[in-house]
């Protein structure tokens, strides 16, 4: 794979040069720099800061040297870095494995089967009552 060539551009200090060339440095730099630095490119001078929300734990993940080069390689393509590109790509992914564990999807069968044993209980078995009579002497 051919590595592509970046031209750095160098410029003279801000006293040196006009508003309209100060406006292309400012663009040049930041698209050079694989995106937009939030820290430090601000077009609109009265607008904040964008907000992030800060992550506090912390994950271990055992990869090969190429599966590392390809998390890199397809992060910065998406101009994130490692971290971001995971979790943007995981969490969707872990969010339909926890719904699909934690709902019963039913047919309608079993649906009309369930609202009418919610509507008409069966009448308790001998097991419930005696289980009933041991937890109120116990209490």
């Amino acid at each position: 794979m051919a590595k592509a060539a970046v031209a750095w551009v160098r410029f003279p200090p801000f006293a040196d040069i006009g508003p309209l060339a100060r406006l292309a440095r400012r663009i040049l730099t930041r698209d050079a720099s694989y995106g937009c630095r939030p820290y430090s490119y601000r077009p609109f001078r009265n607008s904040p800061l964008p907000t992030t929300t800060t992550r506090e734990g912390r994950i271990e993940l055992r990869a090969t040297t190429d599966e590392k080069r390809l998390l890199a390689a397809a992060a910065a393509h998406e101009r994130l870095d490692v971290t971001s590109f995971i979790m943007r790509t995981v969490l969707p992914a872990a969010r339909e494995v926890v719904d699909k564990a934690e709902r019963i999807q039913l047919s309608a069968r079993d649906t009309v089967r369930i609202l009418d044993l919610l509507e008409n209980p069966p009448p308790p078995t001998p097991a419930l009552l005696a289980a009933a009579r041991r937890r109120i002497a116990r209490t």
